[in-house]
């Protein structure tokens, strides 16, 4: 028997709490509810047990048509609450969170808060308390939107930092950065209400200007930077190659990105600096269009390409070369409007 079934994705803002275990996210919780419920606001949770639980009693009926009866779904009703209790199989492996989405009303929900789950993707504040040295989750957790914390971190980190000892900061943070915005974090265009890839249907948007910017460092040895900085390398002009690649690469962006729709880009630019005290090359690409989808991913595949193009002209001298912090910086146009990375 399966214990869950196939549950499409949150239609209402979805934000988690993720931390190691003894960080306080329930105490967190306990705080931070009232704050939302005050703002008029309907919260629904999902928390993750490690353990087994019981909600039931021994000696109430329900109990025992459960223990003694051998029922595997019963549903308890009364005017003030109804629960569902499922019997799994000890073999069965735990629900994902999408399949326990499936079992919440979200129609009677403003916002859902997640206590555990924190391996899944989905947008979640990351509580951290130094003094526990358990290391941060972030960066590797690319899901995370902010940090609180009950002490200065030890690194620069590009995310809001809240204050886990003031839980009216966080309530806000919530209401005014999950809340305000236009689309819920939690909604996933690119799947339907079954949970299959689909290609956006854009049909129906305005054509505005749409402007993207990203940008992405590859690190090398000192001597490898050194040709490139002097046209020393055989293979002939290193960036002059990247930048042309970067170019070509943004134009074929929907050749390579399943869900990406081919278009007309107006603009596209890629300038490479070198970095001798970081001993990196640095590039950024600027892509422009008049259209009715963002050129996010053209601006991201304008930048990996062209640093790809300088590891691969140079790895016969140098294969230990880093390609990393590609990121977006900035965006413009369209119905979120403009979005610029804190820095």
């Amino acid at each position: 028997m399966t214990a869950f079934s196939h549950s499409p994705l949150a239609q209402i803002p979805l934000i988690g709490f993720a931390a190691f275990s003894g960080t306080g996210k329930t105490t967190l919780l306990l705080k931070i509810l009232p704050l939302l419920k005050a703002s008029g606001l309907r919260v629904g949770v999902i928390k993750h047990a490690h353990h087994q639980f019981d909600i039931d009693h021994e000696g109430k009926d329900s109990y025992r048509l459960r223990k003694e009866g051998g029922v595997t779904q019963l549903l308890i009703a009364s005017r003030q609450r109804w629960a569902l209790m499922t019997e799994t199989e000890e073999q069965h492996n735990e629900p994902n969170l999408q399949q326990v989405l499936a079992h919440l009303n979200q129609k009677e929900l403003d916002l859902i808060l997640v206590e555990g789950f924190k391996h899944e993707s989905f947008p979640k504040i990351e509580l951290h308390r130094p003094s526990l040295h358990k290391p941060l989750l972030f960066p590797e957790d690319k899901t995370i939107i902010a940090i609180a914390c009950d002490a200065p971190l030890t690194i620069t980190v590009a995310l809001p930092l809240l204050d886990i000892n003031q839980p009216d900061e966080i309530a806000n943070f919530i209401k005014n950065k999950i809340l305000s915005s236009k689309q819920p974090l939690s909604v996933l265009t690119h799947f339907n209400a079954a949970g299959e890839a689909q290609m956006v249907d854009v049909g129906e948007k305005a054509s505005t200007q749409r402007t993207a910017i990203a940008e992405g460092f590859i690190t090398m040895q000192t001597s490898t930077l050194e040709l490139i900085m002097t046209n020393g390398h055989k293979k002939g002009d290193v960036l002059g190659i990247a930048r042309i690649a970067g170019i070509m690469a943004s134009k074929k962006t929907s050749d390579l990105i399943p869900l990406c729709h081919p278009l007309m880009l107006s603009n596209v630019t890629v300038d490479l600096e070198a970095l001798p005290e970081k001993r990196a090359i640095y590039c950024q690409a600027t892509v422009k269009t008049q259209g009715q989808t963002g050129v996010e991913m053209e601006a991201l595949m304008a930048v990996q390409i062209a640093l790809l193009t300088v590891y691969d002209m140079c790895k016969a001298v140098d294969r230990g070369m880093t390609i990393e912090h590609v990121q977006l910086i900035k965006k413009a146009g369209g119905k979120s409007g403009l979005w610029e990375r804190n820095r």
